[in-house]
């Protein structure tokens, strides 16, 4: 209880300190988050999956201006998916996480927002090679189709 408590009380300070500071605190927010992705409860993840998606809503396209966040979070939700412990359910939420990182990198980039469009297909490119989870290569696959739209 405890855990998820801290989870979503990490999404509140998100937006206190998002309005004071920008994303200056950005790193020590979602670490946590990702990091609550590997335990071994399946409500701590579901927590963690939703204070994800609440700082995405709140930091939007900042979330792009740090690569080394954006890694850590697409990785994090690629890894959830991949998981076979990780139950349906569980998925559904961390494929709504997926979709909003989509939504922002589109908009974003719709926008000219300065982004490594280059490094980021290269490294779906990478992730496709190696997974043969058909789940991930799903949402991989939609990423591919939402880049060559914008």
């Amino acid at each position: 209880m405890r855990k998820r408590a801290g989870l979503y009380g990490i999404s509140v300070i998100t937006v206190a300190l998002y309005q004071k500071s920008g994303y200056q605190y950005l790193p020590l927010l979602v670490d946590p988050v990702i990091e609550a992705f590997r335990d071994r409860e399946q409500k701590v993840q579901q927590a963690a999956c939703d204070a994800l998606f609440n700082i995405i809503k709140i930091v939007k396209d900042a979330i792009l201006d740090r690569q080394e966040i954006f890694k850590k979070i697409f990785d994090g939700i690629i890894n959830l998916m991949i998981d076979s412990a990780t139950v349906n359910e569980l998925k559904e939420w961390a494929k709504s996480v997926d979709d909003l990182l989509k939504n922002q990198v589109y908009n974003a980039l719709s926008k000219s927002h300065p982004f490594d469009l280059e490094k980021l297909i290269q490294y779906i490119s990478d992730k496709l090679n190696v997974n043969q989870n058909p789940d991930v290569i799903v949402v991989l696959i939609k990423w591919v189709e939402l880049l060559h739209s914008i």
